[in-house]
């Protein structure tokens, strides 16, 4: 299953996201985030992001984030969470 990232993804539609990869994760083998879209966010994102990708090792699945650019990437960094979308992609 794929979910997109908006362009903008803050405290205001975090909740959104976290319910569509919930969802996913509720009942698929394999989940990409695909970043392609996404511009800015906040540390609301950081934390989904990477509860999710704990949620998803705990459960088998291949949780993965695609297309990510250098702003998602230097928003981890920011976050003190850097290598997740490296690592992620890898894997």
């Amino acid at each position: 299953m794929v979910v997109s990232l908006a362009a903008a993804i803050d405290i205001r539609n975090i909740g959104e996201l976290a319910d569509r990869i919930k969802a996913c994760l509720a009942g698929a083998t394999a989940v990409n985030v695909d970043a392609q879209a996404f511009e800015t966010g906040d540390v609301t994102l950081i934390q989904v992001l990477a509860a999710a990708g704990k949620a998803a090792a705990e459960r088998g699945i291949s949780f993965k984030i695609v297309n990510a650019g250098p702003d998602l990437a230097a928003l981890f960094d920011r976050c003190g969470v850097e290598g997740f979308i490296h690592c992620q992609q890898e894997g």
